[in-house]
């Protein structure tokens, strides 16, 4: 289904004035009406967006699945890095009009549920975005350009529900990202850092894809993860890859495999083609308070750092982290 975006919270307006019983439109976690679904759910019915690794190679991502972190009826899509949020509402009255009500509630739904989900995604080590200054205006701005789509009805027992679904980018010039990167990196980034030593890129790069797999630790996805060696050097956070990469792409994108660590670096690849790759590394553990720091061993951290191809990909936010939790599965509708 298209998918319809809106750049202005006015809407939020229209879909308030959609039906009266949305001025006392309950909790998320209440059983009543026009709240997310609490019986059958949509949101597993939607098609899961490719990982989103910008000049990676379709090959070099063919191992891998999409990786959304399950929160309730809604997700945050880690691959494809936005927010996926559901709203569900109970039809009222008959007719177009009842549906049209209907839709719209769930629509407004979905919005809340969005600005609730956006609150609590991990910015990095220090937090959540709804603890940082400003955080209720952070998460009214990134609602001005957002996405509706799957909106659909379903019939149980007699009853029809409407669906609906708010997708808010992380990154981009109207995402999460673009409200918080400038006035954050000093807090997320502590001074005095040990900032290991990256070589220059290569100068045409061939789109490798670092690929860090922390299935063995337990890692927690944020927008901007940690990667440090043993010694404490760092190797990635929100400043390695620079101002424009991190804001408008991301650092990285998590995925899941079922393909064991070795066979990650030729799986899907031609044997003796030239061209780009995948550069492996195992991570050996995951600190801090929130688990988003991944930790590589000082020999690791020593052949990347060496390599200009590893470097470039860094550098443009080809790095793919591998997670232990399965791809959130899909049904049909």
């Amino acid at each position: 289904m298209a998918l319809r975006r809106f750049r202005s919270a006015a809407v939020l307006v229209v879909l308030v004035l959609a039906g009266p019983h949305l001025q006392t439109a309950p909790a998320d976690t209440s059983d009543d009406k026009a709240t997310p679904a609490t019986a059958q759910s949509p949101s597993q019915s939607l098609p899961i967006a490719a990982i989103c690794i910008p000049g990676a190679k379709a090959n070099l991502l063919a191992p891998f699945q999409p990786y959304r972190q399950k929160m309730g009826d809604s997700a945050i899509d880690w691959s494809a890095k936005e927010l996926v949020a559901v709203g569900r509402s109970e039809q009222e009255y008959g007719g177009s009009s009842g549906a049209l009500m209907a839709r719209r509630a769930a629509e407004l739904l979905a919005l809340r549920n969005a600005m609730a989900l956006a609150s609590g995604v991990r910015i990095g080590p220090e937090g959540r975005v709804e603890n940082l200054p400003q955080g209720q205006v952070i998460l009214e701005g990134c609602l001005k350009d957002y996405k509706i789509a799957n909106v659909h009805s379903r019939t149980t027992r007699g009853q029809t529900y409407w669906y609906a679904e708010a997708r808010v980018p992380l990154f981009g010039v109207s995402g999460l990202s673009a409200r918080f990167y400038d006035a954050q990196i000093q807090s997320q980034v502590p001074s005095g850092v040990n900032r290991a030593p990256w070589p220059p890129a290569d100068a045409s790069p061939r789109g490798d894809v670092l690929v860090i797999d922390a299935r063995s630790c337990d890692f927690q996805m944020s927008m901007y993860p940690t990667l440090v060696s043993q010694d404490g050097r760092v190797l990635l956070d929100m400043q390695t890859a620079g101002r424009e990469v991190a804001i408008n792409v991301g650092p990285c994108a998590a995925a899941c495999t079922g393909l064991p660590f070795e066979k990650l670096k030729t799986a899907g690849l031609e044997s003796g083609q030239a061209g780009p790759t995948r550069i492996l590394v195992k991570a050996t553990a995951a600190q801090g308070a929130a688990r988003t720091v991944l930790v590589i061993s000082d020999a690791d951290a020593g052949r990347l750092l060496a390599d200009p191809a590893a470097a470039s990909a860094v550098r443009g936010g080809r790095v793919v982290i591998v997670v232990k939790e399965p791809a959130f599965s899909h049904v049909a509708s």
